[in-house]
């Protein structure tokens, strides 16, 4: 995991007018966004758990208001969790609170 400080990301006029935990709080959104997206990278579906095709094509189709990956298969429109059917999916805690 990445462990840059806001500085890293902000531009330096806003990192003055910041406090200390808006700075990390910022970090830590950041690190979040690139872990997903890494994990992202290795998730696979096998089949589409709203429509049943085997090997379908999915694409990103936005966040949930706790910050969990959503797709869409293509097949048939339909969009849901990059976790479904796995523990967290009903949870609307983001990865890290499950992983603390």
């Amino acid at each position: 995991m990445l462990m840059n400080t806001s500085s890293d990301f902000l531009v330096p006029s806003i990192d003055e007018k910041l406090c200390a935990y808006q700075k990390d709080r910022i970090s830590q959104m950041i690190r979040d966004y690139l872990e997903i997206n890494q994990q992202m990278d290795h998730f696979h579906f096998e089949y589409c758990p709203k429509c049943g095709q085997y090997h379908p094509v999915l694409v990103k189709a936005g966040k949930t208001k706790a910050g969990k990956q959503m797709l869409k298969c293509n097949s048939c429109k339909k969009r849901f969790v990059c976790d479904h059917g796995q523990l967290t999916y009903y949870s609307h805690q983001p990865q890290s609170k499950w992983n603390d």
